[in-house]
């Protein structure tokens, strides 16, 4: 982790600060040692909880066991430590989606009680064990996924054992790569979430996208989300909390927003400024609906994957990886849990999250910066897009000309 290219700056100093340990996020004590255990209550005083299942179709009691158990054990641990300073919770703006209107930094109230939810987990045979299952739907009510409902979930269970202590729950929304700090346009992982789809589109794989064309589209840097973080850690940690601080993370309707269509249309552009060492095709994405939709799908992701799927199934290469078509399948599955919130239009409150930044000192308000105001949604797309090339498909750095003439040559 640490030679990763994000850490390049820092000392030696700094890395031997770090002190990595081994858990389970769901086992009592999060089955640290005697001695770990010991070392943490004695001498921490920060906790920041961001571990979390992020798959939309997870199993609901896989989901509730890393979501809502998981974070009652970091309650457990939270309330052994000597001298707690801070708890931040890394929450998602999607938690309330089973909400319509103006979703506020609050904790809204859950349908079902987290403590209930946990017992039925334990319990066996009682979930069902398939995510499509009708009687799923019925236990998450209005939520879209397992996801959702389960971070609603913790954020109660939050509220009900950490009340009076120094607390924060951040929520941010869709996270892309970074936009300044520590390096302009970092991405570690594309495998998931919305960057997924950037890794195969700038390949020229993934053509089309679905949803509401004027749909504004909540979108966030990855370190505004740390610098969030940060923030609300020497907050808490500074003042009296009694209830549990919440902020949203995100870009709002009111200034600086950006729609689906318009998003779709920076991707075109950005493409064209930092195309990729190779692609398939030339990256360009189109926004279908209903049926045009399903015929661009299946005409160009599915059948080029068949396409380079055969030959692995007659080399044999399938058998000792994922195979093209199978990732393809992944990536329709994930597509059409993500598909829920490209047609929604869900506006968010930051009037918390800007009432804390104005508290800030000039300089960290510049430096640990998290209004989604201050940024230019283009430049993080484009700076995305390089941070791909680089830091994900680990091709050149710097956009040549030869880059330039084998897009010009490629044809759509």
């Amino acid at each position: 982790m640490l030679s990763k290219p994000l850490f390049k700056n820092h000392s030696q100093e700094a890395f031997e600060k770090i002190v990595p340990v081994v858990g389970e996020l769901t086992a009592e004590n999060l089955d640290f040692t005697p001695t770990v255990l010991h070392d943490i209550t004695k001498n921490v005083n920060v906790i920041f909880h961001s571990a979390a299942t992020i798959k939309f179709n997870s199993l609901l009691k896989t989901a509730i066991d890393i979501n809502v158990l998981g974070t009652l054990r970091t309650i457990e641990l939270a309330k052994k430590i000597d001298n707690l300073s801070a708890y931040v919770y890394l929450s998602t703006a999607f938690c309330n989606s089973n909400n319509r209107g103006l979703i506020l930094e609050k904790v809204y109230p859950s349908l079902r009680d987290p403590y209930e939810m946990m017992k039925l987990a334990k319990t066996p045979n009682i979930l069902p064990e398939n995510t499509n299952d009708s009687s799923v739907k019925e236990i998450i009510g209005a939520h879209p996924n397992t996801y959702t409902f389960t971070k609603q979930l913790a954020e109660n269970l939050i509220v009900k054992e950490m009340t009076g202590m120094p607390v924060a729950i951040i929520r941010p929304s869709v996270v892309y790569g970074t936009y300044e700090h520590p390096v302009e346009g970092w991405v570690g992982n594309a495998n998931s979430g919305h960057l997924g789809f950037l890794a195969g589109y700038v390949k020229g794989v993934f053509r089309t996208m679905t949803g509401n064309p004027s749909s504004v589209i909540a979108i966030i840097p990855c370190d505004y989300v740390i610098n969030s973080s940060l923030a609300m850690a020497w907050y808490v940690g500074t003042r009296s909390i009694y209830q549990p601080e919440v902020i949203h993370c995100t870009s709002t309707h009111e200034e600086n927003s950006i729609t689906l269509k318009e998003l779709c249309d920076t991707f075109n552009k950005s493409a064209a400024v930092h195309p990729c060492d190779t692609f398939l095709w030339k990256p360009h994405c189109q926004l279908r609906n209903s049926f045009r939709y399903t015929l661009f799908f299946y005409l160009f992701h599915i059948l080029p994957a068949m396409i380079v799927w055969i030959p692995e199934k007659i080399t044999g290469l399938g058998k000792r990886r994922m195979s093209v078509l199978d990732a393809m399948k992944v990536f329709d599955r994930g597509t059409k849990a993500f598909d829920y919130f490209m047609n929604q239009d869900f506006q968010y409150s930051v009037k918390n999250s800007l009432r804390i930044m104005s508290m800030m000192t000039k300089s960290d308000a510049e430096r640990y910066c998290f209004d989604a105001v201050q940024c230019n949604w283009n430049e993080l797309i484009l700076r995305c897009f390089r941070g791909i090339r680089m830091f994900y498909f680990k091709e050149s750095a710097d956009t040549t000309m030869r880059h330039k003439i084998i897009r010009k040559v490629y044809v759509y």
